[in-house]
């Protein structure tokens, strides 16, 4: 018997710009939101999230109406074909579950607030063994979809309209556990969970049917000439009366070049030419798809002594060699110098049979202009994800950062570092863009004692770390303070103390300094308390 599972997303194009949000650091969150899109010169509501539904914004309403009702909501544009196209990356996701997956998206074309049904269609047959249940694995996605904060209902039926029924009309939301259709409780569902269009199930409503039951009541004869064929055709692949099929995603195989030798190989430098000599057919192929690698991973295969990667005493470290990138490349120069280390690692044992690169993942290269002038090509974007691989490879992900400016002034909040892979560390620091803050910023402004001989102008004795310098260079003052869309409420709304705010974030006047053995200073006094600090030096 065939089981379909049907994953229900109410709020995909919300969860969708929440992610985003969240990517790039927004404060809006965590607020409602509401997706709009131009209608007839007109900006009105397509998508709501369940704080808007609540409140009574409603999709199709103007923006003006939505914002009346609800003024702090944040709005934000409607993408249906990104949606769209990130609900198809999710099916192809959800092959790691079952082989055949499809997005489903029951939506009337050219009315963008008509309602959404967002959902992922799998055919879990026989698939439920490999994790140990139809219950474990519905578990399994939810939790998976719960920590990429997309919302979900899932649902089990004989048929995919059963499945869908269940998943969208069952209850429970995001909790886990798979809502299983029932034909017993099937009659007391609405005429929407058979997947009619709105106009019929608005016709249906006219004449008093709003369940299935009431639905199935009714003399299927003389359904087509008041209603068309579509409700019984629904009612029958409901029941399983009717053939219903999916087109399931297909993902692109992963690109991959191999050469075999006629026996196995156990010269070393054999080895590293040949894999070099990939290298470069993978890059002609990348090139030619306008594409670069992300992941790479290289595959010998040989006797018996490399096939027993697991055995320690055969004295194999690894049959795989796989790299990661910080940004798309096709640099055969810069492939082989990540994976060389790699490849001279390796110990033959009794040879090598094949050898095969494949690209796991690749991401879109930009067309670049050829030039000829050296400066252009050294100062090439390509340059710096270069160095970061070969930071990264040699050091470990944990220990390679990048810094991502921030809108702020304020010295601690100017930039966040980042890993390679785009995600957020949450340190802060000065901003890497102005000549005229210092390299090194301190993690703590330090304590120090100054001596000026006229207000706001620079100090000519510094004391700090137990030394007392005479400075003689001073540039200044450069007033910085609080945001001033900050000022006199905290990120909860709670109005700001002086107590609650650390010294180091009111107003200050910076200066910077040099001593008489040539160190330059970035030094602040603080307005409030008139104390001196220290807070970076260049080198």
């Amino acid at each position: 018997m065939r089981r379909w599972l049907c994953i229900a997303l109410p709020e995909w194009s919300i969860d969708l710009t929440r992610r985003r949000l969240q990517r790039e650091g927004s404060p809006d969150t965590a607020a409602p939101l509401l997706l709009v899109a131009p209608v007839a010169q007109q900006q009105r509501v397509a998508r709501v999230c369940g704080l808007c539904a609540a409140d009574g914004v409603l999709p199709g309403m103007t923006l003006a109406h939505a914002r009346a009702v609800l003024p702090r909501a944040r709005d934000y544009g409607f993408d249906p074909a990104g949606d769209a196209r990130s609900l198809r990356r999710l099916a192809e996701w959800a092959t790691r579950w079952s082989p055949i997956a499809a997005p489903d998206r029951a939506e009337q074309p050219h009315h963008p607030f008509a309602p959404s049904y967002d959902s992922v269609l799998l055919n879990i047959t026989g698939c439920e063994r490999a994790f140990r249940g139809r219950e474990r694995m519905c578990r399994l996605i939810a939790g998976e979809l719960r920590r990429r904060r997309v919302r979900s209902r899932t649902g089990l039926g004989g048929t995919i309209g059963q499945a869908w029924a269940a998943a969208w009309f069952g209850g429970g939301e995001d909790s886990g556990a798979a809502q299983e259709f029932h034909a017993a409780t099937a009659s007391s569902y609405p005429t929407a969970a058979l997947r009619l269009e709105d106009s019929t199930v608005a016709a249906l409503a006219e004449v008093g049917v709003d369940t299935i039951g009431q639905l199935l009541g009714l003399p299927r004869e003389q359904l087509p000439s008041r209603f068309g064929h579509h409700p019984i055709l629904r009612l029958d692949q409901l029941l399983g009366h009717a053939m219903e099929t999916i087109e399931p995603v297909r993902p692109a195989p992963a690109l991959r070049v191999e050469r075999a030798f006629d026996g196995p190989v156990t010269d070393l430098e054999a080895v590293e030419l040949t894999t070099r000599e990939l290298t470069e057919d993978l890059c002609r192929e990348l090139r030619g798809r306008g594409s670069g690698v992300l992941h790479l991973e290289a595959v010998f295969e040989g006797g018996a002594a490399l096939r027993a990667i697991d055995d320690p005493g055969r004295g194999v470290q690894s049959r795989r060699a796989a790299v990661t990138l910080s940004a798309p490349s096709r640099s055969p120069r810069h492939l082989w110098a990540l994976l060389r280390a790699r490849v001279q690692s390796l110990r033959l044992g009794f040879g090598v049979e094949s050898i095969a690169l494949v690209a796991g993942r690749t991401g879109r290269l930009r067309h670049v202009q050829a030039t000829c002038r050296k400066e252009e090509a050294a100062a090439a974007p390509g340059v710096r994800a270069e160095l970061l691989d070969v930071l990264t490879g040699r050091l470990g992900a944990d220990r390679v950062a990048l810094a991502a400016r921030v809108e702020s002034h304020i010295p601690e909040r100017a930039f966040r570092l980042r890993r390679h892979d785009a995600t957020l560390v949450e340190t802060t620091g000065p901003s890497p863009s102005s000549r005229l803050r210092p390299p090194l910023l301190l993690d703590e402004p330090e304590d120090a004692t100054a001596v000026a001989l006229q207000p706001d102008r620079p100090p000519t004795v510094l004391r700090w770390r137990g030394h007392e310098r005479r400075l003689t260079v001073g540039i200044g003052p450069e007033r910085i303070g609080e945001e001033w869309w900050k000022q006199g409420a905290t990120p909860r709304g709670k109005p700001i103390r002086r107590s609650d705010v650390p010294e180091c974030l009111l107003a200050r006047d910076y200066y910077r300094v040099r001593d008489q053995g040539g160190l330059w200073l970035w030094i602040y006094r603080d307005l409030g308390s008139g104390r001196w600090f220290v807070h970076g030096l260049w080198a």
